[in-house]
Formats: C-alpha cells, structure tokens, sequence
C-alpha cells in the first residue's frame, strides 16, 4: 500500500445543518513531504482529515490526492 501521496484542497467547506465548520481551507502537500497539522480545539482538523479519508463529504470545494479527483 503506497500512502506516500501528493494531497491538494481547494476552498474545502463543510456545514452541519447551519453550522459552517470549516470554511475556504486550502492546503497543498507535494508527495514525498511530511507536515503538522496544528490547531486550536474546535478549527478543524478532524473535519478535515474526515473528508480527505471519505467519512464526510465537502459541502463545497474540491480536493485531490495525486492528482485525482476524490469528488468525482
């Protein structure tokens, strides 16, 4: 299994019924690097990576790994 991927977002939102939990989030991530993700309780994180993995998805925004549409 190759987890070793290029991971891009593009104005990633997601609202709860009327809530907007995350909005506008871009992040860019060239294969082969290593980050953080840090945060205040409550900014995101989890939302995020819960999209990135398939659990939720975005309300709008797109995103891809390698290069792929994950939406589409």
């Amino acid at each position: 299994m190759n987890i070793n991927l290029a991971v891009k977002t593009e104005n990633i939102t997601k609202t709860f019924l009327s809530h907007e939990v995350l909005k506008d989030c871009n992040i860019h991530v060239e294969k082969g690097t290593i980050y953080g993700f840090l945060g205040a309780n409550g900014a995101g994180k989890t939302t995020v990576f819960n999209i990135l993995t398939g659990v939720y998805n975005a309300s709008s925004g797109e995103y891809t790994l390698d290069g792929e549409n994950v939406i589409k």
